[in-house]
């Protein structure tokens, strides 16, 4: 049974690692406000391939490349260290991003909601340069932020949804903390940092 609940909770952790929230909230933005319902799907989905690419595969991809330096380098570094960098990297690849994205002047919204993950990976590197905070509270905390106010507008998917993404907090939450990957402060942190931080920038930009 505790082999089980390990595996799970591991399971938990990846499938709902922060990097997700690029993807995930630009699907829910597209289809769920009224500016896009008209949209061709097939268009959508490929711009949502592209924001895949740039917000999910390239992040991915810099971390191999990290290890592979290290390695060659032979140097011994800390996990704080490793943080930092992939923080820093991700933080980059998502500020070209948004660039990016904010050119192509179709989805605009979504083009902010990339810049609003990019302030919480900035906020993020800061914060960990000093002290562990649960990036995955953060990214799941975004999330809900972004989801709670487009509920009140009355959009119909993001209200279906917001139930699911509290109880995706809980699930994370409970999961990081079986992994003794975090403190109860930092998971609470964590979670009213991007909380808070997607209310006010979604209020700002997006609504």
């Amino acid at each position: 049974m505790k082999k089980i609940t390990h595996i799970l909770a591991w399971t938990i952790s990846i499938i709902m690692h922060p990097i997700i929230y690029g993807l995930l909230g630009s699907f829910v933005l597209i289809f769920s406000l009224p500016y896009y319902a008209s949209f061709n799907v097939s268009y959508s989905i490929d711009y949502l391939t592209f924001v895949g690419l740039l917000t999910y595969i390239m992040p991915l991809v810099a971390i191999p490349v990290y290890y592979s330096i290290i390695k060659i380098s032979k140097q011994n570094v800390s996990s704080n260290h490793q943080r930092i960098f992939l923080l820093l990297s991700t933080t980059i690849i998502y500020a070209m991003s948004y660039r990016i994205l904010h050119k192509i002047q179709v989805y605009q919204l979504v083009s902010y909601y990339i810049l609003l993950c990019t302030v919480l990976l900035f906020i993020s590197l800061v914060i960990t340069y000093f002290w562990k905070i649960s990036l995955h509270m953060i990214g799941i905390g975004g999330f809900t932020g972004i989801l709670l106010i487009l509920s009140y507008a009355q959009h119909p998917v993001p209200l279906s949804i917001l139930p699911y993404s509290f109880l995706a907090a809980g699930s994370i939450a409970a999961a990081r903390l079986y992994l003794n990957a975090h403190s109860s402060l930092q998971m609470y942190v964590g979670y009213i940092t991007g909380l808070i931080t997607s209310i006010f920038f979604t209020i700002i930009f997006i609504i």
